[in-house]
């Protein structure tokens, strides 16, 4: 860095100290290179490049706020800044486990987790137009619908459980699927 770029990088601390938010953009535009690089080799679970951007651009500002520049070098301090501030946030993270797991207890009194909460047991015919359109179909249609779908079995085990061959069960499947699909978007009635 030549001797103008530091007075002049001087001259805008002493202008943003006093409030003037123009120099301290400035400031942080002149900083931008550099960040970028540093940010690129730099992982923390859950950040992004734009976070630790953000991270160093706070830095700055209060590298602006504190660093006294008739004692230190601006530009060193507020590199020193950016990298102890990005290195503290590391130990941090990687010391706590901010992750949460959905079998774990909703509180320390409850018996009960958030899968529990989460769980929706309401698998049966609950909407009413689904269950006029289900209805609509043929009994051997719902049987297959209700065997595939909401009970569980795949297209080989209802095959085999209703004795027809397997892709018989694939036309029935799709051709029901298509009646309740026309039924729900009220192509058919």
């Amino acid at each position: 860095m030549s001797y103008h770029y530091n007075t002049n990088l001087n001259s805008l601390v002493l202008k943003a100290k006093s409030g003037n938010k123009e120099s301290l953009c400035e400031i942080l535009n002149s900083f931008k290179p550099f960040i970028k690089n540093f940010c690129k080799n730099i992982y923390i679970k859950n950040f992004d490049l734009i976070d630790l951007y953000e991270e160093c651009c706070l830095s700055i500002i209060l590298s602006v706020k504190k660093c006294d520049i008739k004692k230190f070098n601006f530009t060193a301090y507020t590199i020193c800044s950016i990298k102890n501030n990005i290195f503290y946030k590391i130990r941090t993270y990687s010391k706590s486990n901010k992750e949460m797991s959905l079998d774990n207890k909703v509180s320390f009194d409850e018996d009960f987790t958030f899968l529990d909460i989460l769980k929706d047991n309401s698998n049966s015919f609950s909407s009413l137009s689904l269950h006029f359109a289900v209805n609509s179909l043929t009994a051997t249609e719902r049987d297959l619908i209700k065997n595939i779908f909401f009970l569980g079995y795949s297209s080989l085990e209802y095959s085999k459980q209703s004795e027809i061959n397997y892709r018989t069960c694939l036309r029935r499947r799709k051709k029901a699927l298509k009646k309740l699909k026309n039924k729900l978007i009220n192509k058919d009635g």
